[in-house]
């Protein structure tokens, strides 16, 4: 706002120079080009209280003759408020505009949904996305236009409207046809309008699972358009479902730590009424390998194992068959248990197969085994695929080592495992 001195660079009608200016209505019957040292007697250098009553109501005449000082012979000064100077200062309005942030994130959401929000046992990516969604903050192609004017603020899949977050996750062809085709069937034009909204309307709407769903969903489109964007990636409305529908499964229910008298040969959290598989594949220079899976109950006891062996070329190869073995062995499993986790040692291997990417994959006849542990898995999200460290496989790992060696084996599990046999045993023969 101004502050007057010789009213010579206000605009009485353009500029802001006493509050309230903003909501004042002024006669029409003086020009646009009215300086504020119009307003001011040139001979007391005072208020012109005969003009000033022409323009303005008796109650803003009153405030400019009390409240508003002329500072005579005074360069007229535009103050910025919030400081207490006067000056403007960058760091101070970054401070206010987070404030102003802050508040209407507060406002829209209240403090209870957040505090919902943060105790969920949503994954942390998913919740640090939702809050970067409230705050605006994620790089849709409309926010990076605004920063880069190069970047096109087009939508890169449907190339029809602007890329706001509403559109990207809502309203694009692809994102509609999403959300229509997930298990909650919803018609994007029943939503409310805009992304807070939305978000409310399934803490209002939605039960606890439904409402985990669907922001697992959001998320699950989002990294599916960033990948088509840097990766090129297609967009697989399939395999975007089944991956927001396995995020809600793997977290259903509190992690808790399998027994004791397991935690020293297993180490990993699993959500409670999974079966856990520990595969693992052995391999020679003589292109000999054997394969092995152990299965546990949800209890943490020993339920049943696999053992197989035969011939392959490398051994990545017998990794990924060991991999498709255990995927079929998970599969007869369900009906016994509600979901299993498959666990193998090769990271390689797992992630290929979760992020469908077989980029990095040197064996063509591996290959091959690895679309089929795809296609196994395309329409069972209760089965997961996950990778764990080769100590947490052992009894699998001396199992396929037995098998490829073609000899007869057990391995005693009295002590370590409760409810089970008092060894595993294999005969080749």
């Amino acid at each position: 706002m101004w502050r007057v001195g010789t009213g010579e660079n206000i605009m009485a009608k353009k500029d802001p120079w006493f509050h309230n200016w903003f909501n004042i209505s002024f006669q029409n019957t003086l020009g646009q080009s009215l300086k504020v040292k119009h307003l001011i007697n040139a001979n007391t250098l005072q208020w012109d209280e005969n003009t000033l009553r022409k323009i303005f109501d008796p109650q803003i005449v009153q405030h400019i003759l009390h409240d508003i000082a002329i500072h005579r012979n005074v360069t007229d000064t535009l103050l910025w408020h919030p400081s207490k100077t006067g000056r403007f200062i960058t760091k101070m309005a970054y401070i206010k505009f987070m404030q102003e942030q802050q508040y209407h994130a507060n406002t829209i959401l209240s403090e209870q949904k957040w505090i919902q929000l943060w105790k969920s046992n949503l994954p942390p990516r998913i919740k640090t996305f939702l809050w970067r969604g409230v705050h605006d903050a994620l790089p849709t192609a409309k926010r990076l236009n605004r920063v880069i004017p190069n970047v096109p603020p087009i939508c890169n899949r449907c190339g029809d409207d602007v890329e706001s977050i509403d559109h990207m996750l809502f309203y694009c062809p692809s994102s509609r046809a999403t959300w229509f085709a997930s298990k909650l069937a919803i018609r994007v034009e029943d939503l409310p309008q805009g992304f807070i909204p939305k978000i409310l309307y399934a803490y209002q709407v939605l039960n606890d699972t439904s409402c985990k769903f669907f922001f697992s969903l959001m998320w699950q489109i989002w990294k599916a358009r960033c990948d088509l964007f840097f990766k090129g990636t297609k967009y697989d409305v399939r395999l975007i479902l089944l991956r927001a529908d396995g995020t809600v499964y793997q977290r259903k229910g509190n992690l808790k730590l399998w027994p004791k008298n397991l935690c020293a040969d297993v180490r990993l959290h699993i959500a409670a009424g999974t079966a856990l598989v520990m595969v693992d594949g052995s391999w020679d220079i003589s292109n000999k390998m054997g394969l092995a899976a152990v299965c546990y109950s949800p209890q943490g006891n020993f339920y049943n194992f696999f053992v197989k062996n035969g011939c392959t070329h490398d051994a990545f190869s017998a990794e990924a068959l060991a991999m498709l073995n255990g995927i079929k062995f998970a599969k007869a499993l369900l009906s016994v248990f509600e979901a299993v986790v498959v666990f193998s040692d090769s990271k390689i291997l797992v992630d290929c197969i979760n992020d469908r990417n077989l980029q990095e994959i040197s064996s063509w006849r591996a290959e091959g085994v690895i679309w089929q542990c795809i296609y196994q898995l395309m329409d069972l999200p209760m089965i997961q695929v996950r990778h764990a460290r080769r100590d947490a496989l052992h009894p699998a790992h001396q199992m396929a080592n037995a098998a490829r060696r073609g000899v007869h084996w057990q391995f005693d599990l009295s002590g370590k495992f409760p409810n089970a046999p008092c060894c595993f045993v294999w005969d080749p023969a």
